[in-house]
């Protein structure tokens, strides 16, 4: 093989498998990011003591409640109570020192003082959070490796090749199940494995 040949083995690489791969991982990255922004601007301002005190002190928790209340937390949590809710939160918190409290931390310290009668909204709004699914599988698909064993390699074998392979292995595991057949073993039944081959004709 000389140079030429090689340097066109490498171009075919790079156009047919490693570019599409690259714009698979880029397009995917971009969505997840996507989500991310999404996530939050909707439920940001619950992470934690000090996020729901930065939103209130930059005067933008109303809105977040707000929007918050319209969206996931619709017909379970009402905007001015769960603001109102927050910012009472957020001044037990720190005089109590548990600003650093994570989303997570500060639901379990509700349920376990018993506070839920004081902060119902809170306490919804929270559980909606911390019960929120850790990943998606359209996220996941794009990254699958059968994915690109089907666009690289299994598009590339020839459909008759691909279906001759395909039939054999069905015939052989149909064959195994019926050899290791308790009623086989034992001789009660008796069958031509001709007529069940898909290759007799």
């Amino acid at each position: 093989m000389d140079e030429s040949d090689h340097k066109t083995g490498e171009e075919v690489f790079r156009r047919d498998f490693f570019y599409p791969l690259m714009d698979t991982a880029y397009a995917s990255l971009q969505e997840r990011f996507k989500e991310l922004e999404a996530f939050k601007s909707t439920y940001g301002f619950l992470c934690g003591v000090q996020c729901m005190k930065e939103a209130q002190d930059s005067k933008t928790l109303e809105a977040h409640c707000a929007d918050f209340a319209s969206g996931p937390g619709e017909c379970d949590v009402d905007a001015s109570d769960l603001e109102r809710e927050i910012t009472s939160f957020v001044g037990f918190a720190l005089e109590k020192n548990l600003q650093k409290l994570s989303a997570i931390q500060s639901l379990n310290y509700i349920y376990q003082h018993s506070l839920t009668d004081l902060y119902p909204n809170t306490a919804i709004a929270l559980r909606l959070l911390t019960t929120l699914p850790v990943t998606v599988a359209s996220c996941e698909r794009s990254f699958s490796k059968l994915k690109l064993i089907k666009t690289y390699q299994r598009s590339t074998m020839v459909y008759r090749s691909f279906q001759s392979n395909t039939r054999s292995a069905d015939w052989w595991i149909l064959t195994s199940l019926l050899i290791s057949s308790p009623t086989l073993r034992q001789g009660k039944c008796c069958f031509n494995v001709h007529l069940i081959s898909p290759f007799h004709h």
